[in-house]
């Protein structure tokens, strides 16, 4: 298992990692607050709200791992493609 979800591109069963798209989404609004006049030190901590998951159903076969259905319905990316 992998925590950059581009690593099942390259041979990862499972990836869960930060959604970098959405993470740069949330990051340009507190910008935009920011721009707008709001105080950084006013504005808390925030995690990322969202995580990748993918899968390569290719490796998990090679390797005789069985992904559950359940969790192959939350991925959001699924190798080969077509196969969720």
């Amino acid at each position: 298992m992998e925590f950059a979800s581009g690593q099942v591109k390259n041979g990862a069963i499972l990836t869960v990692g930060s959604d970098y798209t959405e993470n740069g989404r949330e990051a340009g609004l507190l910008t935009a607050e920011v721009i707008r006049g709001k105080d950084p030190s006013g504005i808390p901590f925030r995690a990322a709200s969202k995580a990748r998951r993918s899968v390569n159903l290719d490796t998990a076969r090679r390797y005789g791992v069985t992904i559950p259905a359940d969790w192959l319905k939350k991925a959001d990316e699924v190798l080969p493609a077509g196969s969720k």
